[in-house]
């Protein structure tokens, strides 16, 4: 249960994917990535991973042609920086290890839908005292709206005037 009282409904089973190049997305791994809670509804929250999607796509439709020319036949078989979390109690234990294309594809992804969300939020009908400005702030839409074009441009570039990539910062 959230701290709203009411129980956290989460998504199982629902998988969004577009072009077979790119990963799909696991509408649950969005939820409990981006910590979305049962306040949207689910056909709201897949509507706004599905349009952060055709966002991103259309973004990248240049580059995935370079990639396509260049032989590649999905997102990670091309050649990048893996981005690895090791368990801090079995270092030898690895937590994830993917492309940091995938990752950084899938930031983009996440951070546009999670700024759409927040935007949508702003228009629920709630009672006025139960406002809370760090849901509804502008500072928090741009912030993921600057990390989905951070990602994008990494993914566009060689990546090397962006550094490193952030782990999702929420």
């Amino acid at each position: 249960m959230g701290f709203s009282g009411r129980e956290t409904e989460r998504i199982t089973g629902e998988v969004i994917s577009s072009n077979p190049f790119y990963p799909g997305f696991d509408l649950g791994d969005f939820q409990a990535i981006m910590r979305i809670n049962s306040e949207y509804r689910i056909d709201v929250i897949r509507d706004r991973v599905m349009d952060a999607v055709i966002y991103v796509n259309r973004e990248l439709i240049d580059q995935l042609t370079v990639w396509q020319l260049a032989g590649y036949a999905g997102l990670a078989e091309v050649p990048a920086e893996p981005v690895k979390q090791t368990s801090s109690v079995t270092p030898d234990e690895t937590i994830f290890d993917v492309s940091g294309l995938v990752f950084s594809y899938k930031k983009a992804v996440y951070s546009y839908a999670k700024a759409k969300l927040l935007q949508d939020y702003s228009t629920m009908n709630r009672r006025d005292k139960a406002e809370n400005d760090g849901k509804e702030s502008n500072g928090a839409y741009d912030d993921f709206m600057a990390d989905c074009h951070d990602a994008i441009k990494f993914l566009t570039s060689d990546g090397a005037e962006q550094g490193s990539l952030d782990i999702y910062q929420i």
